[in-house]
């Protein structure tokens, strides 16, 4: 840890300096005047660090903690460019159980990047390009001190400054088609919902963890080459999206930083349809989608180490919003469930996985943009694998309960308790991990 401590200690300074730096200048534009710091009301102090000529509360009830990017952001503004960032950190500590004694991970995601307006910058209607890049950091509780499948904090792994993805987007036919090309993973377009996001075990964070046992199925914070199409017919409830993509054993190398973007013989081409319905029922949306996939690409077997092509696998999710205290507000209970299996279990770790949870915004009447989640995984090991290693076959279970709390529309802090049983299949101790998510929109 002493390296993120370094660098944090690091960024905490120069924040000092600045505020330093914030007060001096408001102390000098008094026109001589010897008015001690203790006159300068705390207010007025806070409005000097908000800059960009707004008072803090202005800011703190703003949508992000830029505000609007030095005026780049502004709705009236119509350069072109949109810049975007948000940040998280993952805290976490197996407080019963884990291979080793009780200890703490911390791991944080900054990803960052800006959306160019073709339209409004070249004429080329109903295009914009987007260029991101990843910068992680920290430890994985999981790795060192518990020993299990589904990492306690998500954002863990790849832990360094990363090239992410650039695409270009075309929209046709008044955005009942849309068509994207470039360097980004499967998972920013297929097998994702929002629902997932708001969990801190990567169990179900993100999209469900057993599809990228493999590399068949590109995953965030990797990105390859690729293309996908997405065909809504208006005044429908139903999409369809289909997908073609790289697959490579180096998407998550970490000394290419993102920048290896070659195509070599031992790379295999990935294919993806999935089909959905989102309809709403008395004001209630919900969201049903089923999908499969297929690499031609050889993975090493288990039981043997001989290398086999073909795989793939199936997937549905399933949520929709059951209660709704007040019509017209989106507060209220909402359900899901996934469910992944790839059939090919001499090389899929994890063939079959289900997951389920429970997202109740705003459950104390007070605090309406809190979020309060329940989740539980199932994952089973291979018999493949368990036979390879000489383990009786298991499956991992994980169980999730969290509390966002929203501090305003752009902070967020989410304390979370989570409970890992059999670890990696095993009999070994079940776990009980501590936990905590710090977001940030910029």
């Amino acid at each position: 840890m002493k390296h993120v401590n370094t660098r944090y200690l690091r960024k905490l300074a120069s924040a000092t300096l600045a505020s330093i730096g914030l007060l001096s200048s408001a102390q000098a534009g008094t026109g001589g005047d010897t008015k001690s710091a203790k006159d300068l009301s705390s207010q007025s102090i806070l409005d000097a660090h908000c800059g960009l000529g707004q008072s803090f509360e202005n800011w703190w009830n703003g949508d992000s903690f830029t505000g609007n990017w030095f005026g780049l952001n502004n709705p009236d503004n119509h350069s072109g460019v949109r810049l975007f960032a948000s940040y998280e950190a993952d805290m976490a500590s197996n407080v019963v159980g884990g291979k080793k004694s009780t200890g703490f991970g911390y791991s944080d995601n900054f990803y960052f990047g800006a959306k160019f307006d073709l339209e409004t910058l070249v004429n080329w209607k109903g295009a914009t390009l987007t260029i991101a890049g990843i910068d992680r950091n920290g430890t994985s509780l999981t790795s060192e001190r518990i020993g299990n499948f589904y990492p306690v904090q998500q954002d863990y792994g790849v832990q360094r400054l990363l090239f992410y993805s650039i695409n270009l987007e075309q929209k046709l036919f008044d955005d009942q088609l849309s068509v994207k090309v470039g360097r980004f993973p499967m998972t920013d377009d297929f097998a994702t919902s929002p629902l997932y996001g708001l969990y801190q075990n990567n169990g179900i964070d993100g999209n469900p963890k057993s599809f990228f046992t493999t590399t068949a199925f590109s995953s965030y914070p990797g990105s390859v080459w690729g293309g996908r199409v997405i065909y809504k017919p208006a005044g429908t409830d139903f999409y369809i999206k289909a997908g073609l993509f790289q697959t490579s054993d180096r998407i998550y190398d970490t000394n290419a930083q993102g920048m290896d973007w070659g195509i070599r013989g031992r790379d295999g081409i990935s294919a993806i349809t999935e089909l959905g319905w989102t309809p709403t029922f008395n004001e209630k949306p919900g969201h049903f989608w089923f999908g499969s996939y297929y690499s031609s690409m050889e993975f090493t077997r288990f039981q043997d180490g001989q290398l086999s092509a073909n795989t793939g696998g199936f997937y549905w999710h399933a949520d929709q919003q059951v209660y709704r205290p007040i019509p017209g507000q989106d507060q209220g209970l909402s359900l899901f469930t996934n469910f992944v299996y790839q059939p090919k279990e001499s090389v899929q770790l994890i063939p079959y996985q289900f997951a389920c949870g429970a997202v109740y915004k705003g459950l104390i009447p007070s605090r309406p943009a809190d979020m309060t989640v329940f989740g539980f995984t199932y994952g089973k090991f291979s018999n493949d694998y368990t036979a390879s290693v000489s383990q009786k076959s298991g499956a991992e279970k994980v169980l999730e309960l969290g509390y966002q709390i929203a501090l305003n529309k752009f902070t967020a802090i989410q304390p979370n308790v989570q409970g890992i049983i059999n670890p990696y299949g095993t009999d070994n101790h079940d776990v009980l991990v501590l936990g905590c998510r710090v977001l940030v929109t910029f």
